[in-house]
C-alpha cells in the first residue's frame, strides 16, 4: 500500500542548497554593512563641512559686530560644538562681557550619535595624549568654544568645556583646539588656523 502523502519529502536539505542560502545571506548583510557606512561617511563629512561653514560664519559676524554695545553690555560672539542628547551641534551665540548669554543667532545639528568629534591641538596626530574626544556627561569637554578678533578674525581664545580659556598672542599656543575631527565610517579633519580663524577640511 502507498503511504500518504501528508507528510511530503522528508530528504530535508541538500549541502549545495544550504550552501547557497548561506551565500545569499552573506551577500545581503555585506551589502547592507557596505550601504551603512555610505551612510554615516556621507553624515560625517557633511558635518565636518557644516563645522567649517558655521564657524566662517561665526568669523565674519566677529570682525562685523564684536564689542557692540547693548545698552551697558559689551557684547562678544562665541562659537561653539557642543553633544546634546546624544547629538552633535554647532551654535553662533552673543554673550555680554560676563558670560550671560544675550543672543542665540544660529544653532544646528552637525550629526547623530554615530559620528564622535574630537579635538585637539596642532599637529594633533603627535599628540595623541592631548586629544578630547567631546562628551556631554563630562563638563570639562562636553563642549569647545572659539572667540576671534575684531581686527583680524584670527582665534583670541579656545575653552574647552568648563576648563579655563586658552589664549596666545602669537596665536602659536599648541593649547589652542585647532584641530577638530569627525571620526564616523571615515574621519575627517578640520582645521583652523589661529591666526585668521580660517577652517579648511582635510580627508
Amino acid at each position: 500500500m502507498m503511504k500518504s502523502g501528508w507528510y511530503g519529502d522528508d530528504r530535508g536539505f541538500s549541502l549545495v542548497e544550504l550552501i547557497v542560502v548561506v551565500l545569499i545571506v552573506a551577500i545581503l548583510a555585506t551589502t547592507a554593512t557596505i550601504s551603512l557606512s555610505i551612510v554615516i561617511n556621507a553624515d560625517t563629512e557633511k558635518a565636518a563641512k557644516k563645522f567649517c561653514t558655521m564657524m566662517s560664519t561665526a568669523r565674519a559676524k566677529a570682525m562685523a559686530t564684536d564689542g557692540e554695545k547693548s545698552g551697558s553690555d559689551v557684547l562678544h560672539i562665541v562659537f561653539r560644538v557642543f553633544v546634546k542628547d546624544g547629538n552633535n551641534y554647532a551654535g553662533i551665540y552673543k554673550y555680554d562681557e560676563h558670560g550671560n548669554l544675550k543672543e542665540t543667532i544660529e544653532e544646528e545639528k552637525l550629526s547623530n550619535y554615530k559620528v564622535n568629534i574630537i579635538v585637539g591641538p596642532q599637529n594633533s596626530e603627535t599628540q595623541p595624549s592631548a586629544m578630547k574626544q567631546l562628551d556631554e556627561s563630562d563638563t570639562d569637554r562636553n563642549y569647545a568654544e572659539y572667540r576671534f578678533r575684531k581686527s583680524s578674525g584670527g582665534i583670541d581664545s579656545v575653552k574647552l568645556g568648563a576648563g579655563a580659556a586658552e589664549t596666545d598672542s602669537s596665536s602659536t599656543n599648541l593649547k589652542f583646539y585647532t584641530d577638530v575631527i569627525f571620526d564616523g565610517s571615515e574621519t575627517f579633519k578640520a582645521i583652523i588656523v589661529p591666526g585668521t580663524g580660517r577652517c579648511y577640511l582635510e580627508n
